[in-house]
């Protein structure tokens, strides 16, 4: 259940002003209320609750259960309003507008959610809209619009609002050097996600980029890169791996090396076969591909991008 908290307007403007001005990117004139659209985006609508801004002390109020998610992530704070329309009770939206860190964690924060699947729409960098809620990311920040109802003209009225919030954004869609870790060829769209933390469950793992890979031919896997501080971290990352994984007798060999380094292949519970290699400070493979030979065009593809890349 999301449990919704007012604070003042004296208290959010401090937290803004202290946050804004701690943080780089943050105009300290811009208050973040106003990103928020005033409820006179249809008539008869009106505030459900005014606007409210949350910081990392207390979003578990608002969002109990993603809280820790969403700071994983870089959250810093979230400005959010509800709005209602007085003469349809079942009219209703809510509108959630969380600053990241960095536009990086903003695009994180949304693949989260994202799938493939979705119905995109062009707002922001990129958005995605359902019957019930609309959500797009733009600079560091990421908006979330929910309906109260299953309603064509509920769906209008988000695509509207969030129109009018990433005009009032003073962030752009500036480009995430990062993305360009994966490759695009043969990557299937709307598939490549962040993962902050954790990744395979191991903590010794940097952030990491993924994506499902398809070639024409229909060989599949999903590539990963890692990103580790330096050469000495990651392949300190990669010894915990091996033996994490020899520990559970789940490595075998195989006859691949990038560059002059062999290739770890083993098999991942729940993931299926993997294969990983280092490059410098990254570290890159593939798993859940439907044969080994996909594994193998793959690791040596994503190695090569790599190379490139660092190259430049």
């Amino acid at each position: 259940m999301v449990v919704r908290m007012r604070l003042s307007y004296s208290f959010a403007t401090c937290a803004v002003l202290f946050l804004c001005s701690a943080t780089p990117g943050f105009s300290e004139s811009v208050d973040g209320l106003e990103w928020l659209p005033k409820p006179d985006f249809a008539p008869n609508w009106a505030y459900d609750f005014p606007p409210e801004v949350y910081t990392p002390d207390n979003l578990f109020e608002m969002i109990n259960g993603e809280a820790d998610l969403y700071l994983a992530y870089g959250f810093e704070l979230l400005y959010s309003a509800a709005y209602i329309d007085t003469t349809h009770a079942r009219h209703s939206l809510s509108v959630d507008l969380f600053c990241m860190d960095s536009p990086l964690h903003a695009f994180g924060i949304y693949s989260v959610y994202r799938n493939p699947e979705y119905r995109f729409i062009d707002i922001g960098a990129q958005g995605y809209l359902s019957d019930y809620s609309l959500r797009f990311y733009q600079g560091r920040h990421v908006v979330q619009i929910n309906a109260g109802s299953n309603d064509s003209t509920l769906q209008a009225l988000m695509v509207r609002v969030a129109e009018r919030i990433s005009r009032n954004l003073s962030s752009t869609n500036e480009h995430i050097a990062e993305l360009d870790l994966l490759p695009l060829a043969d990557q299937v769209p709307n598939t490549a996600a962040l993962i902050v933390q954790g990744f395979l469950g191991q903590s010794v793992f940097g952030p990491t980029l993924q994506a499902l890979f398809v070639t024409a031919a229909g060989d599949s896997a999903v590539g990963f890169v890692i990103m580790q501080m330096d050469s000495a971290q990651a392949q300190k990352a990669a010894k915990v791996f091996r033996q994490d994984l020899e520990s559970r007798g789940s490595v075998h060999d195989c006859d691949l090396k990038v560059g002059d380094a062999a290739v770890l292949c083993g098999e991942v519970p729940y993931q299926g076969g993997i294969m990983l290699a280092r490059s410098d400070r990254y570290l890159l493979g593939a798993l859940r591909f439907n044969r080994d030979s996909a594994g193998q065009m793959y690791v040596k593809r994503l190695a090569q991008h790599l190379t490139d890349r660092l190259g430049e």
